[in-house]
């Protein structure tokens, strides 16, 4: 199948700032659409993001001014699965300011009760990390002192295949216990 490079273009409205072009501070990727559609949904609401039903999913969460330094880095994000069911997240933090003892949380939830929870300072290790819930929370806290800010990517993915694996475990773990 022949690659094709998708390219967003658009006109800049005098009278309009919220319209494209504007500067994007933090890393740019460059997506190749092999085949099919592609929907680019880019929104400050977080709740726009469980509006479809399709998995896996890739976004990114950042800082209100990421790459600018400021004292408005302050930052809380939710983002919920589709109808709160249960999936496989996937995060890593690409960037993050630390300066002034600012803090970043990570957080999972699943059915309203802590599945996963992860507190990030100047001494942590940054590693792609995971867990199974229906909704990822992060608090990024600067006590309005200026840094930089912070960048996290991630990736919703259909927990099906695992619970599946879960269940085929157990069952041979039972199986196998009634014979010895």
């Amino acid at each position: 199948m022949p690659t094709s490079t998708v390219t967003a273009t658009s006109r800049a409205d005098k009278n309009n700032s919220l319209n494209l072009p504007q500067q994007f501070l933090g890393p740019i990727k460059t997506y190749v659409l092999t085949g099919g559609v592609a929907n680019i949904t880019m929104s400050d609401i977080s709740n726009v993001f469980e509006e479809t039903n399709s998995l896996p999913r890739h976004g990114f969460i950042s800082s209100n001014q990421y790459g600018s330094y400021s004292t408005s880095q302050g930052s809380r994000s939710e983002i919920t699965s589709p109808n709160l069911q249960r999936i496989k997240y996937s995060y890593s933090i690409q960037n993050v300011d630390f300066s002034g003892n600012a803090t970043l949380k990570v957080i999972g939830y699943l059915n309203r009760s802590l599945a996963f929870s992860k507190s990030y300072n100047h001494s942590s290790s940054l590693a792609q990390e995971q867990f199974y819930g229906d909704t990822l929370y992060v608090d990024f806290r600067t006590e309005s002192l200026p840094n930089t800010g912070f960048y996290l990517s991630f990736e919703m993915e259909n927990a099906n295949g695992s619970s599946k694996f879960c269940v085929f475990s157990v069952l041979l773990m039972v199986f196998v216990g009634c014979f010895f």
